[in-house]
């Protein structure tokens, strides 16, 4: 499964898409999860019934292993600071989409004045 890296610019004046990049390589999205904090270990209990359903993490992430990463949300200013973070352990949970334009706005507004 590839995971997506939305870029997205904000200026004085305007909200710009940069591009979109797929992480295709599991150690690489591991690592920068793991800069993140934002890894799920699992627990040693629950790794057999994982192997036996055909979920082979180690395999899959390309190392030894049994952490998944945790989907998140952040937003990034100019200057390099997370000015949001929408980070929840249940993967079922995300940042909608309309949320995220909001803050986008806000900053915009912000940084307007």
């Amino acid at each position: 499964m590839d995971q997506l890296v939305c870029l997205i610019a904000v200026t004085s004046s305007h909200i710009r898409f940069c591009g979109i990049s797929a992480i295709n390589y599991p150690h690489e999205r591991l690592r920068i999860a793991r800069q993140f904090g934002i890894v799920f270990q699992i627990p040693e209990h629950l790794r057999p019934m994982l192997h036996e359903k055909g979920h082979v993490l180690p395999r899959y992430n390309g190392d030894e292993s049994f952490e998944l990463p945790i989907p998140a949300t952040f937003v990034v200013s100019q200057d390099g600071k997370v000015v949001y973070a929408f980070v929840d352990a249940d993967y079922t949970n995300r940042l909608d989409p309309i949320e995220i334009v909001s803050i986008l706005r806000n900053i915009l507004i912000v940084s307007k004045s």
